[in-house]
């Protein structure tokens, strides 16, 4: 197994929750049957070309920001290809428990 498909697996993962989408959507975008979607996440068996486009388009990204990942941006996740700046997380960003 090669080194891209764990990317892949998590990238894809972590976008179809931001978009909040539910694992059976997912997979049916993808036209793969339970099994074979938990073997891919699983890494048993390597994401083909075909499901990775069709996962890109589901997702609303590009295929290459499910080859190259997710840089944190901004408020969530912005793909690491979509040319939107990186903002300093700045203190008033985060709330501080009393």
């Amino acid at each position: 197994m090669d080194a891209v498909n764990p990317t892949i697996t998590r990238t894809m993962e972590a976008l179809r929750t931001y978009v909040g989408m539910s694992v059976p959507e997912l997979q049916k975008a993808l036209g793969l049957k339970p099994g074979t979607y938990f073997s891919r996440r699983r890494g048993d068996t390597a994401w083909t070309a075909a499901e990775v486009k069709r996962a890109a388009d589901a997702l609303g990204v590009s295929v290459a920001t499910l080859y190259d990942g997710l840089a944190v941006a901004g408020a969530g996740f912005e793909p690491a290809t979509s040319g939107s700046p990186v903002r300093r997380l700045r203190k008033s960003d985060v709330a501080v428990a009393a």
